[in-house]
């Protein structure tokens, strides 16, 4: 790859000619690479301007730090506010990131500009800001990522490079030319991560922008669920009265087993919030206190209820008649940590679930999509479908998780 990289500043006419290289999380030595590149380009090439862009501004400023040490007693002069250094020979390294937006209109490069982890750019940043800083000059682009979604401009350059359908395209495969065993550590996170980013991260391939997203297989429950249990994970999603959505209540005992499922789409408002509560009261069992005595306890050890929309009115009924809920604010974020820590534990078979036809059909169908503009990936019900058993299913489980004995206990990479 170095040869190929000066072939490319040897040639008699030089065009703006783009290297693309896909590798996985770690392992492979993208940043010593990128760093080293960078130094190359700016010392052998005076008075060149030289670029790297990244969608985070603190891997921009490491970055920055890290080229200052390797490089001091060649360095004339650098900017810490601007992220800029100029070298003794008058070269230019400059940082950036993502972040600035528009503000990244009108810069130019001549010797190379580095795109670090390109598969998290938007593509309107990418095409219309940073590409046109080489077009002047004819310099060279590099564009190195761990992959992640079969969109957008880092998957379309890397098909461009390996299908050559552009000759001033050019892709390295270092995951598939250069293997590296992946450490014993990473290895022990596998079962702790979402199986399609374990795919993407470590493993170091392209997984489909949209799908299907929990793979339910033995995750129905064998097991008489009618046994005693002693603690109980509830999780609530209000219907908000249109389409016919449903309010959903649900709740996972400290086996992991869903033990209750209650549903409606036919209730006022009122009548939802009298009935839950009712519902709630029912969950408690019998003990004994210090003296002997009698003690009604309640199994529930969590209960979380969706605040969105008409979910936070709901909630403060419930509240104001003296019941403890945890609110949760369902942004794409939020969701998103839902959904992958829900996607584990099918994985694990940590929940055991009741057969419901309404819950195994909008878990089934329940499907991820990409936007192919900034990368966005967003969980929702297809159109025409529900997510309200989902959504309860996923609270409750949150609830479960941050609750459970230590042994049975693990940590989501997120």
């Amino acid at each position: 790859m170095h040869a190929y990289i000066d072939e490319t500043r040897k040639r008699p006419v030089r065009v703006a000619e783009t290297i693309v290289i896909k590798a996985a999380r770690q392992r492979f030595g993208k940043s010593s690479f990128t760093k080293a590149e960078l130094l190359r380009f700016a010392l052998s090439d005076p008075r060149s301007v030289n670029s790297y862009v990244t969608p985070d501004l603190g891997l921009a400023r490491k970055m920055f730090k890290e080229i200052v040490k390797a490089a001091r007693p060649l360095i004339h002069s650098k900017n810490r506010q601007e992220l800029t250094i100029e070298f003794v020979n008058g070269s230019l390294i400059r940082f950036h990131s993502e972040k600035q937006g528009e503000s990244l209109r009108g810069y130019t490069t001549t010797g190379v500009l580095i795109v670090d982890e390109g598969s998290s750019f938007k593509d309107t940043t990418f095409y219309e800001y940073i590409a046109p800083w080489v077009t002047v000059h004819k310099a060279l682009t590099i564009i190195i990522s761990t992959p992640k979604f079969k969109v957008g401009f880092f998957y379309e350059s890397y098909k461009e490079g390996c299908n050559q359908t552009n000759p001033y395209y050019r892709t390295f495969d270092w995951v598939r030319n250069y293997p590296v065993p992946i450490a014993p550590e990473d290895l022990a996170k596998k079962d702790k991560m979402p199986a399609m980013k374990w795919q993407s991260e470590y493993e170091g391939e392209f997984i489909d922008a949209q799908g299907t997203v929990f793979d339910l297989s033995g995750c129905f429950s064998q097991e008489d669920t009618s046994q005693p249990y002693f603690e109980i994970y509830l999780g609530l999603d209000f219907g908000t009265g249109s389409g016919k959505d449903r309010t959903v209540l649900t709740g996972i005992n400290e086996f992991g087993q869903q033990v209750f499922i209650w549903t409606t789409n036919d209730l006022s408002p009122g009548e939802q919030i009298e009935q839950i509560c009712e519902i709630v009261d029912t969950f408690t069992y019998d003990d004994t206190g210090n003296k002997g005595q009698r003690v009604v306890r309640s199994k529930i050890k969590s209960f979380y209820v969706e605040q969105n929309s008409i979910g936070k009115i709901y909630s403060d009924a419930i509240i104001r008649r003296g019941y403890t809920i945890h609110p949760f604010v369902t942004t794409n974020s939020s969701k998103r940590k839902l959904v992958e820590n829900m996607q584990v534990a099918f994985q694990r078979k940590e929940v055991k679930l009741k057969v419901d036809p309404i819950q195994l059909a909008e878990l089934s169908f329940y499907e991820s999509k990409t936007n192919p503009v900034t990368n966005l990936v967003t969980y929702n019900a297809p159109p025409g479908m529900h997510d309200d058993h989902v959504i309860a299913l996923m609270l409750a489980y949150k609830g479960y998780q941050e609750n459970v004995s230590d042994e049975n206990k693990y940590e989501i990479i997120l």
